[in-house]
């Protein structure tokens, strides 16, 4: 009986064993295209689209105050909205880009300017490349003069943007007083005529007068002129380059 049965389940299992097994058929997996993801062309300025598109920057904008911090202290000014091309500027370059963090005031002048805002450095280049190769058209405005404390953009004196304001370099005025005479020297040469309050406050303030409607006054300082005094009394070289290097940083407050 055992043999039997025994002899009865070998065939099968050997049969069993013998089967052979299922083929297995390959899948093939259908994936989705990859899209490409579409950027949007970089953005620089230029001379033809700055002065709009700075112009609705400042519209769009709210801030209007800056802290310049500098190893002597802290200056705060605050921009115009009555040029608002290179108000707008000055706020896009600081809040866009940060530009004027370790750039220098390059040139200091006691009783004139401390003038500032680039740099030849390799980072300070990258940034100027980012923001693009412009200059700014003029934008005298006869309630904006240098007074002390004038915050006014340099000119350029290159062929290419000649008497343009520059993209990126800026003073502020400090100025000594003057005198009769010399207000009418500056209007005769200037083609201007100081009104009475103007005239009055350079007798008795000071301020830079022969640099009225030559360069673009676009903002004031609101505290800290001491700060701008010590900055303009450094040792400088004969071209009023500081001996030791003044660097600053620009924030919105």
């Amino acid at each position: 009986m055992w043999k039997r049965l025994l002899g009865f389940a070998i065939p099968l299992f050997l049969l069993a064993c013998s089967e052979s097994k299922p083929v297995e058929q390959k899948t093939t997996v259908k994936t989705k295209p990859v899209k490409e993801e579409k950027t949007e062309p970089k953005f620089f300025l230029n001379n033809e689209n700055a002065p709009a598109f700075l112009s609705n920057y400042l519209k769009e904008n709210p801030e209007r105050r800056f802290v310049i911090s500098t190893r002597y202290g802290e200056i705060e000014i605050e921009i115009s909205e009555k040029t608002p091309v290179h108000s707008g500027n000055f706020l896009y370059l600081v809040k866009k880009f940060h530009f004027y963090d370790s750039t220098q005031f390059y040139r200091v002048a006691e009783d004139f300017i401390i003038q500032g805002g680039d740099a030849d450095s390799y980072l300070i280049s990258g940034r100027k490349y980012s923001v693009g190769d412009y200059a700014l058209e003029q934008e005298i405005h006869p309630d904006l003069h240098h007074k002390v404390g004038a915050v006014a953009m340099c000119k350029n004196y290159d062929k290419h943007n000649f008497g343009l304001s520059s993209s990126f370099d800026f003073y502020i005025v400090i100025g000594d007083k003057s005198s009769e005479l010399q207000l009418q020297v500056h209007e005769r040469e200037k083609g201007i005529v100081f009104s009475a309050d103007r005239r009055a406050y350079y007798k008795n303030v000071g301020g830079t007068p022969h640099l009225d409607n030559e360069h673009t006054v676009f903002g004031q300082v609101v505290s800290g002129m001491d700060v701008v005094r010590k900055i303009s009394e450094v040792s400088t070289d004969s071209q009023d380059w500081p001996e030791e290097n003044i660097f600053m940083k620009v924030r919105i407050k």
